[in-house]
């Protein structure tokens, strides 16, 4: 009886865990409506991500500022200093593989999900050193840069 009891309290355990690992962070303000131009498959800003950002108060003089979002979106606002590579553009690996693989790359777009996908891609091609910043609101906050109009 004791070993069922054990057994029960474990597993409810594992249970409350594996829900709280699932359970959504994105900030209050970012739910604003749906991105259809955004994957749902692809992974959001891991919290380890959005932490080391949010740690940071600028981005270190040697690190490259890239705004993965369309040259659309980029006109609307950036961060002051960021270079617009869209990840959904057909040459954004060809973009890409003309970058220094040896360089700090921090990524960001609109909610963090495009950042998510050319990171991915940017490690896939060898980059090491690539952050995602999350969206465009979060990434100016965290990194204290102002969004040019």
């Amino acid at each position: 009886m004791k070993a069922r009891r054990a057994l029960t309290l474990a597993l409810g355990a594992a249970l409350v865990l594996g829900l709280g690992a699932c359970a959504s962070t994105a900030p209050a303000g970012s739910a604003s409506g749906s991105d259809a131009s955004e994957s749902s498959s692809a992974p959001a800003p891991s919290a380890q991500e959005s932490s080391s950002a949010s740690q940071s108060s600028s981005p270190a003089a040697s690190t490259v500022l890239l705004d993965v979002r369309t040259p659309e979106e980029f006109a609307e606002g950036h961060l002051e200093g960021a270079t617009n590579i869209d990840v959904q553009s057909p040459d954004f690996a060809d973009k890409i593989a003309a970058l220094d693989k040896d360089a700090d790359y921090t990524l960001y777009c609109r909610s963090g999900r495009r950042a998510g996908q050319a990171k991915a891609l940017m490690e896939q091609a060898g980059f090491t050193k690539v952050s995602n910043a999350g969206g465009v609101e979060e990434a100016s906050k965290a990194l204290n840069l102002p969004i040019t109009r």
